[in-house]
């Protein structure tokens, strides 16, 4: 089985990734997707999820960087603003603890899904974004038209049009930033035994290299469809998130966990 990191919707993945490839699934919506993972025993029913996701996005707007309140955890990203938290806090505090099977003791659970739902919810505003910019950028060029712009006409009506429009289009936003650290080690928390996480995102890959973790090119048969050039590496996961040292209390980050690495394309891995 291979599923994504850290994309998990199929309008960012790239474009050569093959349809065997599984998008994760966080347990956000109510039905489950084809093309998707949902894994056994998430802590947060649907109904929850959106709840908690809804009442932590409104508290994390406060934040500078859209993606904060994800890179630091719910509950890291809540003690770190006293102010005006308090209440939210508690509320959601006392929800996780409701949770069957979700003991005060291991509250890991609930946090590392807390962290993917947030990610989740983070690509659709970046993809909500994007299409309106989009919309925007055609809304003017209509609008330059209306005013006689014709930038097929001739050279200067192209200048013109353009001047008309500087400054007017917010350019497109790229894509998503992701706290990868963070989210690995949420996403290996619920993989299932056996799974192989596929990336193409060069920030992982070259810290994987820095950190002197060994890849090697993946043999034929273990390809699974995934493009020739794929490389495998191999390691636990407090090794490819980053730590400097194997944690304490902590089994779910000594778990070994293979990696593939698709080729880079024009010299450069996305």
């Amino acid at each position: 089985m291979f599923v994504f990191f850290p994309t998990m919707h199929a309008e960012l993945l790239p474009d050569d990734v093959l349809p065997g490839v599984l998008l994760l699934d966080p347990g956000y919506d109510d039905a489950e997707s084809e093309g998707r993972l949902r894994p056994a025993g998430l802590p947060l029913e649907p109904a929850t999820a959106r709840a908690l996701v809804r009442d932590s996005v409104n508290f994390g707007e406060q934040f500078q960087a859209p993606g904060d309140l994800a890179a630091y955890g719910l509950i890291e990203a809540l003690n770190r603003n006293d102010e005006g938290s308090a209440a939210i806090q508690s509320e959601l505090s006392r929800r996780m603890r409701g949770l069957p099977g979700t003991p005060e003791s291991d509250p890991f659970p609930a946090q590392a899904q807390m962290t993917l739902l947030l990610a989740w919810f983070y690509e659709e505003r970046f993809l909500e974004m994007q299409r309106l910019e989009q919309g925007l950028a055609v809304s003017w060029e209509a609008f330059g038209r209306g005013l006689g712009l014709d930038p097929e006409e001739d050279e200067t009506g192209e200048a013109e049009l353009d001047r008309a429009l500087s400054g007017l289009t917010a350019p497109l936003v790229g894509r998503p930033q992701y706290p990868w650290r963070v989210l690995l080690e949420a996403v290996a928390l619920f993989l299932p035994e056996g799974a192989v996480l596929v990336t193409s995102e060069a920030e992982p890959v070259s810290a994987w290299a820095e950190a002197g973790l060994e890849s090697v090119v993946a043999d034929g048969a273990d390809l699974g469809g995934l493009p020739g050039g794929t490389r495998i590496l191999s390691a636990p996961v407090w090794r490819l998130s980053g730590r400097r040292r194997e944690p304490a209390g902590r089994p779910d980050l000594l778990r070994r966990l293979e990696v593939a690495v698709l080729p880079a394309r024009g010299g450069e891995t996305r």
